[in-house]
């Protein structure tokens, strides 16, 4: 069933919330539009501002205490004005179908996808395992958008529409779990007890995916060994963090990233794909080796100051609204997660359910400079795992042993570490261990990580 208390959800663009008596009007109107006429098949002939909010009053508010129906208005994310609407109906344990239109004043500006994908929110929110949806074969608009947003033609057929026609039918489906398999059987090369004698390679690489390399630098040649990620898109490639060290004869991360791409994108022009490399956040272990990629053709490098951050993501209203990150085919969230660093973001991988969470959350020493800020970020976090499958939280390294006991600062070798990955719990035991602390000065000691709140 629908969890009504998950509502309002909004982002950047748009609001999806209940709608009301006062939407009928600009409701009424947008019916009358031919394109809605003829797309949306709605269940009535004619609607008026009369008839509408008696249906806000009456089956919308009925549907919505049921559980089983949500008639949701996609409004502006500013003004609160009716852009369209948005409806979740036939509701069963696991699943739901989506019916969405817009108003013709609202086209053009990515709203229906915004809507699409709050409307995931709400129903993984709620419990369901996937939305399905419909649309006749000519609406190639609406099926743009549908595959914008993850949902996947799943085949064709005759079918009744609200409205009562019999059609023939493009099913849609987007699975609300992750369904990447993952491999995690990787053991991390955590630094030798003699650097300038180690043999293994200065970064280490994973396959994690089939489409995502967990790289990490070996410690034998920076103490921090820092985990760097690589994420493939049908476009563009997404490289976040580029180490701590600068030079490339000691740590030669543009070369292993080349190679890397070019292995996926077998067959192309070598470097013929665009990369955007980009930062958990401005730290100098996280973007040392920049340089490396400032002459590469087709490479934009994000800035790690926060007003570039903002302005590359397009973030209005930071720290409150995550962004999307659209690879080709493969959309993350990118999601403002400061406190440890004033442009620290995580993200969120849809096709893998891997949140990336830099240096807020891994096995080891989490340091906090702004308390207020880390305590905020930590809620939006759990929110985030509340409402999106998580398969792992992964950040960026890891400094306690298996035993759960604290590697000394600046060691060169870890002979027994944990593995990176974290269960999405362990996100919620953070919030609860920030909550213990209260903002206490010190260094504060959990099973599973370390909390160091300094001056």
């Amino acid at each position: 069933m629908l969890d009504i208390t998950r509502l309002p959800l909004q982002d950047g663009t748009v609001r999806l919330r209940p709608l009301t008596r006062a939407d009928a009007a600009a409701y009424a109107e947008g019916t009358t539009d031919p394109a809605v006429r003829a797309r949306a098949h709605l269940p009535e002939a004619e609607y008026t501002p009369e008839s509408v909010a008696a249906m806000a009053d009456g089956v919308v508010r009925e549907g919505l205490q049921r559980g089983d129906l949500a008639v949701l208005t996609i409004a502006d994310a500013g003004t609160d004005e009716f852009a369209g609407s948005l409806v979740i109906f036939d509701v069963s344990q696991d699943e739901a179908e989506v019916g969405f239109w817009l108003h013709p004043r609202s086209r053009g500006r990515g709203v229906a996808g915004s809507a699409l994908q709050l409307s995931a929110r709400f129903a993984t929110a709620s419990g369901l395992h996937a939305l399905t949806a419909r649309t006749v074969p000519d609406n190639t608009a609406a099926q743009a958008v549908l595959s914008r947003a993850g949902f996947v033609e799943t085949g064709r057929g005759r079918g009744t529409t609200p409205s009562g026609q019999d059609v023939e039918m493009v099913h849609y489906r987007r699975d609300l779990r992750a369904t990447t398999t993952l491999d995690w059987s990787v053991t991390w090369h955590a630094g030798h007890p003699s650097p300038a004698h180690d043999p293994a390679p200065k970064i280490q690489t994973h396959w994690v995916a089939d489409d995502l390399v967990v790289l990490r630098q070996n410690k034998s040649v920076h103490f921090e060994a820092p985990f760097m990620f690589l994420i493939l898109g049908r476009s563009r490639a997404l490289l976040i963090d580029t180490g701590a060290t600068a030079d490339p004869e000691d740590f030669p991360l543009r070369q292993v990233v080349d190679e890397l791409i070019d292995s996926w994108w077998s067959g192309d022009v070598p470097h013929a794909h665009e990369l955007l490399v980009a930062h958990t956040h401005g730290h100098g272990d996280h973007r040392a080796a920049d340089g490396q990629f400032a002459d590469r053709p087709r490479t934009t490098v994000v800035g790690h100051s926060l007003p570039e951050v903002l302005a590359h993501y397009g973030f209005g209203d930071w720290p409150a609204t995550p962004r999307q990150l659209d690879l080709g085919e493969r959309v993350l969230d990118v999601i403002p997660a400061p406190g440890h660093h004033p442009s620290a973001t995580a993200f969120y991988d849809r096709r893998t359910g891997l949140l990336l969470t830099g240096d807020s959350l891994y096995p080891g020493r989490l340091y906090v400079e702004d308390w207020e800020a880390f305590v905020a970020s930590v809620d939006r976090l759990v929110t985030w795992s509340q409402e999106h499958p998580i398969s792992y939280a992964v950040g960026c390294h890891i400094e306690l042993s298996a035993a759960g006991q604290e590697y000394p600062m600046g060691t060169t070798h870890h002979p027994d570490e944990p593995p990176l990955q974290m269960p999405a719990s362990a996100l919620t035991e953070l919030q609860t261990a920030v909550r213990e602390i209260d903002g206490q000065q010190g260094r504060h000691a959990f099973d599973r990580f370390r909390v160091w709140h300094l001056l």
